[in-house]
């Protein structure tokens, strides 16, 4: 049998940028870092991006350097300027620089009047202004605008089609900065700052993918799609991770048609075989580290998807050098059950870690439940293989369920007192510690009956197992 498969890196960098941003708010220096290894960067990058990156004394980065509105920011000289032409130059760029460890900056208009607020002296500048779409959407109230642009390029634009949008007032301002840091605009006294009227920034595009699966996930029983946020500890960066997969062999299933448009910075779609598609998403995790899952269930919604991610971040912000953390929203549909189970994955090496790793998965559960019950989305059911040991994951089954399975499938406890791994039924606990007497007859019997017997011919021995174990 064959599958349409593939993981695909949606999203190389989480910018954790805030919009509606104070002005002035982290402001770079015009300091001259290129003593670092900032060459270093610009050489890899211009191997990776080619003539997306121009060098000191180049016609581009002459060009590039005089097109910034103030003086002071015209005589910061920058090693090397990077222009993008599509996010996924940007997610390159800013991962580059992480490894390097090369101070940057980000230049969208370059109207900031003070050296180092958009440039940068012997650093990497990443200037915006080849990404310069404008799409209006089909039904003229939402327009996808590039970073790059200027507002004068989007009035020209929608002036021709008898419409506008809270924007700049003056034509050379870039549209990135301004609505970043606020943006006050013609209208600003009917709808507020410019920043105000964001509908989404590129990155959301991932969730709109994953809410737009589950939308659609009832008209096609054979896709599935794993859906990760993850900080990579060793490179120090979010990125999201999209697995989808079909089992049809169709190269592009309308089901994921939400993720098309959103930049990639890698994609291993194809037509493949289960066990190749097992090996790969076996190479997800890492083995050999300790591991800490935990789990709970939603129902779907973007606001509460949006608020559980904030939560996740904001948590493992303290532990970023300490460990590597995977949050998974997997939407499952059955005849009893439709919702979203999250396994919230924990990857760290020092034991002395344990408690501050712990503590963290455990508050990104509470809160994530908190607001979920505060929206009327949360729901009981915990998935047992994501499961952490503290959780109870039969308090949904009911005490007559939990009554019924002890009667039916072990009456006597075998399984609680000589299998003590894994999830227990509490009642059945409670009642092997009431009755004693029949635990130690029951003990006995069956380390009787687990005899080892010799066979001296081959130097090997077998035993009679007592049960088998339980597995993922």
């Amino acid at each position: 049998m064959y599958w349409a498969a593939g993981i695909t890196i949606a999203a190389a960098v989480l910018l954790a940028g805030r919009p509606c941003a104070a002005d002035g708010d982290d402001q770079l220096l015009a300091q001259d870092v290129s003593a670092g290894s900032c060459p270093g960067a610009c050489q890899a990058l211009s191997s990776l991006l080619q003539d997306k990156v121009s060098f000191r004394n180049s016609s581009i980065y002459n060009l590039e350097e005089q097109s910034y509105f103030s003086a002071q920011q015209s005589t910061v000289l920058p090693f090397c300027r990077i222009t993008p032409t599509v996010a996924k130059d940007v997610s390159i760029t800013v991962i580059t620089t992480h490894k390097f460890k090369c101070p940057f900056a980000v230049k969208s208009g370059g109207h900031a009047p003070f050296a180092g607020a958009s440039n940068i002296q012997g650093g990497i500048i990443i200037d915006l202004s080849s990404l310069k779409g404008i799409q209006v959407s089909s039904d003229k109230k939402t327009t996808q605008v590039g970073a790059g642009n200027r507002w004068v390029d989007v009035y020209g634009k929608l002036d021709q089609m008898g419409l506008s949008v809270v924007g700049g007032r003056v034509s050379g301002i870039g549209v990135g900065g301004l609505t970043i840091w606020g943006g006050v605009s013609f209208f600003s006294g009917r709808y507020g700052f410019a920043c105000d009227n964001v509908r989404n920034y590129q990155a959301p595009l991932l969730m709109n993918g994953f809410l737009g699966y589950v939308q659609n996930a009832p008209t096609n029983i054979d896709a599935s799609l794993i859906n990760i946020a993850a900080y990579n500890q060793p490179a120090g960066i979010f990125y999201i991770l999209e697995a989808m997969e079909n089992a049809k062999p169709e190269p592009e299933p309308d089901i994921f048609q939400a993720f098309r448009p959103i930049e990639t910075l890698s994609s291993t779609m194809r037509i493949t075989n289960l066990s190749d598609l097992v090996h790969e998403l076996e190479g997800v995790g890492a083995l050999g580290l300790r591991q800490s899952v935990w789990t709970f269930t939603t129902r779907a919604s973007g606001p509460l998807l949006n608020t559980i991610l904030s939560t996740w971040q904001t948590e493992i912000g303290p532990l970023k050098d300490s460990l590597a953390s995977f949050i998974r929203p997997q939407y499952f549909q059955s005849r009893s059950f439709e919702g979203i189970f999250y396994a919230v994955t924990m990857e760290w090496a020092n034991p002395n870690e344990d408690g501050r790793v712990l503590g963290a998965a455990k508050r990104i559960v509470d809160k994530s439940v908190v607001e979920a019950n505060r929206l009327g989305l949360s729901e009981k059911y915990l998935y047992m293989n994501y499961a952490w040991i503290q959780q109870d994951v039969f308090s949904e089954y009911g005490k007559d369920n939990m009554d019924r399975l002890v009667k039916v499938y072990d009456p006597a406890g075998v399984f609680t007192v000589l299998q003590p791994g894994y999830f227990k039924l509490p009642n059945q606990q409670q009642i092997m510690l009431a009755d004693s007497a029949w635990q130690s007859a029951i003990i006995v019997s069956l380390i009787a009956s687990r005899v080892i017997v010799p066979n001296y011919s081959s130097q090997t021995s077998t035993t009679v197992p007592l049960a088998s174990s339980t597995g993922k």
